[in-house]
């Protein structure tokens, strides 16, 4: 899971940066039509509580799966222990409007899983919100990175689906994604259940503190 940002959480943020890249905003905006394909993971494990072949597929949300990503963030929060059952329909509707209106404009691009046996039973997702960012120096002062900076958000794995790298597959997705579009570089706020899978991707904690507000 990835936490929010907007969450205090001590020593949570990590990011993988990128080398010097030009991108323009229509570039940027080109970009999402050329999402990456969809891609398949074959069962190669079997469950062992139910039998089922552990065949996972990934496709590029729409603004029509506006209700299924509100619904996974708020599912997200509320099995980290950090939503009460008065406040997730809220979040649900809130995070929907915002991804219906973010996802065209290619603020948003998300990613979703379902069973390769029933693509119409979402059972995860993820996604990056594309965000300005002030010029400013690689790591080793040489060159600079322009921006847009990328953050992860909503890595979610419905629990029957756990432990069986339904949110290593979306990230690989994402990270692909990423790649081939010239974001200057891509942060996440890690969850401590997610934080092993993404240092095994190749995010590093960072210096980042965060101030908690009365």
């Amino acid at each position: 899971m990835t936490d929010d940002p907007m969450q205090p959480r001590r020593g949570s943020t990590a990011q993988v940066r990128k080398g010097p890249q030009k991108v323009t905003q229509k570039s940027q905006q080109k970009s999402v039509e050329k999402a990456a394909p969809e891609v398949v993971q074959k069962g190669a494990q079997k469950n062992t509580q139910n039998g089922a072949q552990n065949g996972v597929r990934v496709r590029v949300a729409t603004a029509d799966d506006a209700t299924v990503l509100g619904r996974q963030r708020a599912d997200m929060f509320r099995d980290m222990g950090r939503l009460d059952a008065a406040t997730y329909e809220p979040l649900l509707i809130a995070s929907a409007e915002y991804f219906a209106r973010a996802i065209p404009i290619g603020e948003y691009i998300g990613w979703i899983a379902t069973p390769s046996d029933a693509t119409d039973t979402p059972i995860g997702g993820a996604g990056v919100q594309v965000r300005t960012m002030l010029p400013r120096p690689s790591e080793a002062g040489t060159a600079l990175l322009p921006g847009p900076e990328g953050i992860v958000l909503n890595v979610y794995t419905d629990p029957a689906w756990r432990r069986r790298g339904v949110a290593e597959l979306l990230m690989q997705q994402l990270l692909d994604w990423v790649r081939g579009r010239g974001l200057g570089r891509l942060v996440l706020h890690a969850s401590p259940d997610g934080r092993p899978l993404y240092e095994k991707l190749g995010f590093v904690a960072t210096n980042e503190m965060r101030w908690k507000s009365s």
